[in-house]
């Protein structure tokens, strides 16, 4: 298995896939912070959107009671069922997170579920809706997205970002901005 994001691509062949917004997460400082706003338990089920080569994905499982990965490439899928350690409370679907259906997992389970995950950009609007449509399904979400291709204005620092509140009203959302990330 190669250690490193440019030896998976010498190894399996190709590059991020442009259409399908790929940006992998490689910054242990980020993943980090995930894992500390995530704050999990062993108790929880953690839904992660776009594994890409598994790096946050690796450390989530001896974490959580349930993993469940959502991978739309199916070469990443493959890739991940062949160099993930085998585990029972892991599961690799290959599906469009668009077309997940949130609600029905949360119901199938019997909990909420805490989601985390490095968006594809090219679905990362209609996934937030996809979010609110589903809110009852989630007890947290933690998405790391670039805030400019989220929300494409220019913000300045000290920036306030007003939302619809017809549209956002029932849920909470708090932008964090990461320095490394930037």
């Amino acid at each position: 298995m190669p250690k490193t994001l440019k030896g998976y691509f010498r190894e399996y062949g190709g590059r991020p896939r442009r259409s399908l917004g790929q940006v992998f997460l490689i910054d242990k400082a980020i993943q980090q912070k995930i894992f500390a706003l995530a704050d999990l338990e062993p108790c929880d089920t953690v839904l992660e959107i776009g594994p890409g080569t598994g790096t946050l994905t690796r450390d989530l499982i001896p974490q959580v009671k349930r993993l469940i990965a959502l991978e739309v490439d199916p070469a990443l899928t493959f890739y991940l069922h062949s160099s993930m350690p085998s585990s029972s409370n892991f599961m690799l679907i290959c599906v469009n997170a668009l077309n997940f259906d949130y609600q029905k997992a949360a119901s199938k389970l019997k909990t909420e579920l805490k989601v985390v995950g490095n968006l594809p950009y090219v679905i990362s609007t209609p996934l937030m809706f996809r979010f609110i449509e589903y809110r009852k399904a989630f007890s947290l979400l933690i998405l790391i997205q670039c805030f400019k291709d989220l929300f494409p204005v220019n913000l300045k620092p000290g920036w306030k970002l007003q939302l619809p509140e017809k549209v956002f009203d029932p849920l909470c959302f708090s932008f964090l901005k990461i320095p490394s990330f930037f």
